[in-house]
């Protein structure tokens, strides 16, 4: 069901709901989300420009996870608190002058993880994924063909047909 404003606010599937997008705001944002005949609902919030603020999700565990987004002067998502009963997390974020993602630190009670990126200058495209876990740092490899087709992941070759499509996994 797109309703009058052609958004959709439902969907059904043997009568019952799989899909509801309720009471929105000015913007025809909707408030609340509910999936599975009501058995998860997401309650969001809209900052001034827009952006989710936050969510209070129910119905995923036995208690409410509540996350709060902040985001920086040029829009992009900059932090998130997250809060499940006891369970306190984090995650931060930055980007380069590209607007590329090139650290990410998470923190959920004593435990952490970052991850940094690295891109080529001319390019712009991922050359490393360094990732800190625990003291234990891992860090992948990228590697590209003319034409910015992705060659190998760390020592894994990526294999393309002759219409461009890629061969097995990567």
């Amino acid at each position: 069901d797109a309703g009058d404003t052609g958004r959709l606010r439902s969907a059904w599937f043997g009568g019952a709901p799989v899909f509801q997008a309720q009471n929105p705001d000015l913007s025809g944002r909707p408030r609340v989300l509910r999936f599975d005949n009501s058995a998860i609902e997401i309650a969001r919030t809209f900052d001034p420009g827009g952006r989710e603020a936050s969510r209070e999700i129910d119905g995923t565990a036995p208690t409410t996870r509540i996350e709060q987004y902040t985001y920086d002067t040029i829009g992009r998502l900059e932090h998130i608190d997250l809060t499940i009963g006891a369970t306190i997390g984090s995650s931060d974020f930055a980007y380069n002058a590209r607007d590329r993602l090139v650290h990410e630190a998470t923190a959920l009670n004593a435990d952490s993880r970052s991850v940094g990126y690295g891109y080529d200058p001319l390019t712009g495209l991922r050359t490393t994924k360094t990732e800190t876990t625990g003291g234990a740092t891992t860090t992948t490899g990228y590697g590209y063909y003319d034409g910015n087709r992705l060659a190998a992941v760390d020592a894994a070759a990526i294999a393309w047909d002759g219409f461009g499509r890629q061969l097995g996994g990567a």
